[in-house]
């Protein structure tokens, strides 16, 4: 099947055109569905909604119509006197008429009751002295009309309490209260009629809490025993009025709709619940599912059918457009079109087919003048190639040779600059040392210089010292001779002493001492002298000593100068040296730059010659792959039919 469709173009455009009418045919189906789903769904809910509303409107009627009933009979005169005054005895007379009003209007029971809560008369005297004051509904029946409390009365009916308020006319005091209990029976038909609500649907009612407060129409016992839950019971509690989608006691998904503001808005809290299954309800989209399905179904057959006919118009001359191509493809170029005179677009495809056709016959002819020359042209280059690329290749052996000499000659003018270099330094390190004797010598005078200067520094205190050598001399002999007095002295108070006898005693031991210290500082002198003698001529030796220095030391100063002299030749003769050299290198290296660039140059020929000579090479190759082509264009033509009486192979 599906090689059917791949080879087939009349079954892809049925099926194209069937899943073109099936998708849109679906999406205005689902499209149309949905609308019309939401409609029904909308028309569900307000019917449904309508259906409470009137529902909940007529048990408000019926609830006014017991308030009513009750208030004509707290307005009668012997009841408010009988609950101003309940001694007074009148009880009789209005159970009497508590009797005949309930029998009338349908009641149950109806009673009076005192402002404390007390039953004082009632149409069912088993009431009467019962208190109610304590019931949760009594304080605001004092105030308005309230109705609640569905029960079962005590005939197995089930009821509800209706409470009025009793005012005394003029003052309008309350003195007590109708407290009546109405019987469920009217409420019950509403609620039990079916019409609107189809086989699924109920209506009944719930208290705040969520008690069925009367039958179910599906479940037995439903009454006074089955609560609503989850978020329904949650609307009913806030005294909500809805209408949605939700599940009911029985889990069903049903569509339903709460009503309870009138009821509500005379202080009765009732809520009616309206429930009709969900399919029930969209029965009609349904069906309507259905009839889209069946719509969709004749609009697929449709255009599968259209699709069949409109490929068969389109897919027959496209096919001889086919069988013509596979013609041409195996090499007959004879096939021909006619012309059907059609001017749509498959008409305009033949057309530049036919026309196709005959440029191709023309263009295979220009293709084989085309061969014969691309191969003649084919075989001279590729004569010219080869003599090219002899040629090249002798070019570039010159061109080699030529290199390998310059590389050689580059190489011997790197070693010459090498060595013109190691003398530059070998001149600049001689400079160099120049400079340093010189330097040397410079400081050398500097030193002798020096020398003699400390040598003429020392002869002068030579000198000075052998003058105060001099002068000390003379101090000595001054001493010497004040010894000698000394001692003369001495000796001339000793003869004085000896004069004197006993008296003259202690002085003659002082002139004792007194000579015996001159003839110390007698000799001390002496020996002074001699040693301040020895140290003058030694003085006077250092003088002489010291001049004769000076002299040698001016002599060697004039050596040194002049040997700084020389130096200084030295020195400027290495200096011109190191210049030529570097004069020299300099030369060297820019014979060396240029032989560098010859040999650069040679390289570049060398390797323009290979290139030539490899592209020479290249050239005849493509020459003979362009004559291989040439042969291989023959073969191509040749399978056509057209002739080539010209053509050659090479």
């Amino acid at each position: 099947m599906f090689d059917l469709f791949r080879k087939s173009l009349r079954s892809r455009i049925s099926l194209v055109m069937a899943l073109l009418v099936m998708v849109s045919s679906a999406a205005i189906g689902l499209l149309a569905f949905h609308a019309a789903e939401n409609a029904l769904t909308d028309a569900a809910f307000a019917r449904v909604k309508a259906i409470a509303g009137s529902r909940e409107s007529h048990i408000a009627t019926v609830i006014r119509m017991r308030f009513w009933q009750a208030s004509q009979v707290a307005t009668k005169s012997s009841l408010i006197e009988l609950l101003k005054n309940p001694d007074a005895g009148t009880e009789s007379f209005v159970n009497e008429e508590l009797v005949s009003t309930t029998r009338l209007g349908h009641w149950h029971s109806l009673s009076a009751v005192t402002t404390s809560g007390t039953i004082v008369a009632s149409s069912n005297p088993s009431l009467v002295g019962a208190d109610v004051g304590t019931q949760s509904y009594f304080d605001a029946s004092l105030v308005e009309p309230t109705a609640g409390d569905f029960k079962r009365l005590g005939d197995g009916e089930t009821g509800y309490r209706v409470t009025v308020p009793v005012r005394e006319p003029k003052s309008s005091r309350v003195v007590g209260i109708i407290l009546g209990e109405a019987p469920a029976e009217m409420i019950r038909a509403q609620l039990l009629e079916r019409s609107g609500l189809g086989m699924t649907g109920e209506s009944y009612l719930v208290d705040d809490t969520g008690l069925m407060l009367t039958p179910s129409r599906f479940v037995s016992d439903a009454e006074f025993s089955v609560r609503i839950g989850g978020e329904l019971a949650e609307d009913v509690k806030r005294g909500m009025e809805t209408a949605r989608r939700w599940h009911d006691y029985r889990e069903r998904e049903v569509i339903g709709a709460l009503a309870s503001q009138d009821m509500r808005r005379m202080g009765v809290p009732w809520t009616l619940v309206t429930e009709v299954d969900f399919d029930e309800a969209l029965e009609g989209a349904l069906a309507l599912r259905y009839k889209l399905a069946g719509i969709a179904l004749a609009c697929l057959l449709f255009a599968i059918i259209a699709g069949m006919r409109i490929s068969s118009t389109l897919v027959r001359p496209i096919a001889e457009l086919a069988a013509a191509a596979k013609r041409i493809g195996d090499g007959d170029l004879s096939a021909v079109l006619v012309d059907d005179g059609s001017r749509d677009e498959v008409g305009v495809l033949r057309e530049a087919f036919r026309a196709m056709t005959a440029n191709l016959r023309k263009m295979l002819g220009d293709l084989q003048s085309g061969i014969k020359l691309v191969t003649s042209s084919a075989m001279e280059i590729a004569a010219s190639a080869k003599q090219a690329a002899a040629s090249a290749s002798e070019q570039a052996a010159i061109v080699s040779q030529v290199g390998s000499t310059a590389e050689e000659l580059r190489q011997t003018s790197q070693a010459a600059t090498s060595r013109a270099q190691q003398v530059v330094n070998d001149a600049e390190g001689a400079m160099e040392t120049g400079k340093r004797g010189v330097h040397a010598v410079v400081g050398a005078v500097e030193a002798i210089g020096t020398i003699n200067q400390r040598v003429q520094d020392v002869a002068q205190k030579n000198r000075r010292l052998s003058e105060q050598s001099g002068q000390l001399v003379e101090v000595i002999d001054a001493v010497q001779e004040l010894a000698e007095q000394s001692n003369l002295l001495a000796v001339n108070a000793s003869i004085e002493a000896a004069k004197a006898g006993e008296q003259g005693r202690g002085f003659s031991v002082v002139a004792a001492e007194v000579r015996s210290l001159a003839e110390q500082s007698k000799r001390a002198t002496q020996q002074i002298r001699r040693t301040l003698l020895e140290i003058q001529r030694s003085a006077e030796d250092a003088v002489a000593t010291t001049t004769d220095s000076k002299a040698r030391v001016e002599d060697g100063t004039r050596a040194m100068q002049a040997v700084r002299g020389v130096f200084d030749q030295i020195s400027g003769a290495l200096e011109e040296s190191s210049d030529r050299s570097r004069q020299i290198a300099a030369t060297s290296r820019q014979q060396a730059a240029g032989v560098n660039q010859i040999a650069q140059a040679m390289s570049s020929l060398t390797q323009a010659a290979h290139d030539s000579a490899s592209m020479a090479h290249q050239l005849e190759q493509s020459a003979s792959k362009l004559r291989g082509l040439g042969v291989g264009l023959k073969e191509v033509t040749s399978r056509y039919g057209i002739a080539d009486t010209a053509f050659t192979e090479v």
